[in-house]
């Protein structure tokens, strides 16, 4: 037994559809501001004072960088993502993200301080003599 009347009942039905199609509507507006908001990350350069653990000094520091190239269909926005750690290993990964709080903390800097950090690399990385490097070293790569 319900204490509502048919016309009540009705209400009931008519006010939770309503209420469906505000949230689909609503969920979609703030989907389609999010991606423009993402998207004005397109093209721009970051840096990230990175470490491993509680740092003692300056030196336990090393740069993070991130080039956003890109935005998916899905929002998502896409970077490139390179590092020379303290341990002088190095790391380039593609990454992508929905939301811009991985950039949050970082600091924009100009492209060609970008170009000029991975130049830097590349140098690096031209370097290295296959042919002299000793047996125990062990090259493996990973996707991550």
């Amino acid at each position: 037994m319900t204490i509502l009347s048919e016309q009540e009942l009705q209400e009931i039905k008519d006010l939770s559809a309503r209420k469906s199609e505000i949230e689909t509507r609503l969920a979609e507006l703030k989907d389609k501001e999010k991606d423009h908001h993402m998207s004005t990350y397109v093209g721009r350069c970051f840096k990230y004072r990175n470490s491993f653990s509680v740092p003692e000094n300056e030196e336990d520091h090393w740069d993070l960088y991130y080039y956003v190239y890109g935005q998916l269909d899905d929002g998502q926005i896409t970077a490139i993502q390179f590092e020379k750690r303290k341990d002088n290993s190095i790391e380039i990964r593609f990454v992508s993200w929905y939301q811009s709080m991985t950039l949050r903390d970082c600091d924009e800097i100009p492209y060609e301080q970008l170009c000029q950090a991975l130049d830097e690399l590349k140098e690096i990385v031209q370097s290295i003599n296959l042919e002299s490097v000793p047996d125990f070293v062990d090259f493996h790569y990973y996707e991550g």
